[in-house]
């Protein structure tokens, strides 16, 4: 009897672990107990981690295809009206349309040639083949046409004069092209300077006798009795930056001389403290002197509304030459130039009334803020004193 249960509860054994790894579909041995508790899988370590990467890899890939996107990257909307022209778009359909309307008069025009021949021979050598087909008379007549026409076009072409006068034309043009290189240019003309010539600059040495000169009590102290001046140059919101002396040439020109003197004395009604530099023109020269509108629109002089060149003798032979502005010739006033270099595009047109001789670094300061092309000042530099010395 005890034999038979102990069979029986040992089959009973076997079939409880066989539905143990049916239903758990792993390798390994599982039994119940008398008290009816279940005994752990035994895994290795490496089986541990391969069962927990698949459930990390499946847990993610869920996660992946449930994922809501934070960013809204669908294609945005456009409106194809804005992106293409209903006008060209038309045009270009009726273009095809007429080109392929054409394409069968083509064809039709190629089987015609394939089966009755061209007018012209193309693949022969025969050269007796290739004689025009036309009637003679009609290519005569072409002829004569094509002649007559030729001869009406002669006779025009034979009878037209130029509207200007070339000689003069090109020599207006390259006189203005010329003086455009020279105020472009850093150096002077290569075919100005071909023949070394002495340089016309202007000597601060004893007056020449036979020049009426204009001496004023101040300047009768010097040898020459030249008049000198001195400008004092200030820039807005800065201050002053320097003074410059500038030595007057009475014994050439004595009436534009007392004319710039009356204008330099800062007590007067008129006087150049506080006129700003209008143009400043780098490597060439900068303007001032409006003591009217203080634009550089304005102007007066001693004599009058304007007064005439009175000589020319003196040239614009280096830096630091001042010298009257003027728009049309014996219509000066009280506006003045400082050049920068050598001119002598203003030689015979502005009269030289004088010279820098101390103070050329402010001169330098001044040119630093002007420019080359449109002469505008960077800053607002003007002459905050000046007076005779």
């Amino acid at each position: 009897m005890s034999q038979a249960t102990t069979s029986e509860s040992g089959q009973k054994k076997n079939s409880l672990e066989n539905e143990g790894r049916m239903s758990s579909g792993v390798k390994s041995k599982s039994t119940r107990s008398d008290r009816g508790s279940k005994k752990l899988v035994k895994m290795t370590p490496i089986e541990r981690e391969k069962i927990a990467w698949k459930n990390f890899i499946r847990k993610f890939m869920q996660e992946l295809r449930n994922a809501t996107p934070i960013v809204d990257d669908s294609p945005p909307k456009l409106n194809i009206s804005l992106m293409y022209d209903q006008e060209t778009l038309r045009s270009q359909q009726i273009a095809i349309q007429s080109h392929y309307n054409l394409c069968p008069e083509i064809v039709k025009l190629l089987h015609h040639i394939n089966v009755f021949g061209g007018r012209t021979e193309t693949f022969s050598f025969d050269y007796q083949k290739l004689q025009p087909a036309s009637n003679f008379s009609t290519r005569r007549g072409e002829a004569l046409q094509i002649q007559e026409a030729n001869k009406a076009v002669k006779e025009m072409i034979k009878n037209t004069q130029p509207r200007l006068p070339r000689v003069d034309y090109y020599a207006r043009f390259w006189k203005s092209m010329e003086s455009y290189m020279q105020y472009n240019s850093q150096y002077p003309l290569f075919w100005k300077v071909k023949k070394k010539k002495k340089k016309e600059t202007v000597e601060v040495g004893p007056s020449k006798t036979y020049f009426r000169q204009y001496v004023t009590e101040k300047s009768a102290k010097y040898p020459d009795k030249r008049p000198r001046v001195f400008f004092e140059i200030s820039i807005k919101n800065v201050g002053a930056i320097g003074k410059m002396v500038a030595v007057l040439f009475s014994d050439y020109v004595p009436m534009t001389v007392k004319n710039f003197l009356a204008f330099c004395n800062p007590k007067a009604e008129l006087t150049y403290k506080g006129c700003f530099f209008y143009l400043i023109f780098q490597n060439f020269f900068c303007k001032t002197g409006d003591v009217v509108e203080n634009k550089g629109f304005g102007g007066t002089s001693l004599y009058g509304p304007y007064f005439g060149d009175e000589d020319h003798t003196l040239q614009h032979g280096e830096r630091g030459i001042l010298t009257m502005y003027n728009q049309i010739p014996n219509r000066n006033q009280c506006q003045f130039l400082i050049t920068f270099r050598e001119l002598k595009s203003l030689n015979g047109s502005n009269v030289v009334f004088g010279k820098i001789i101390k103070g050329f670094h402010v001169l330098e300061s001044i040119e630093s803020v002007g420019s080359k092309k449109t002469g505008r000042p960077k800053v607002e530099i003007y002459i905050s004193d000046c007076d005779e010395i």
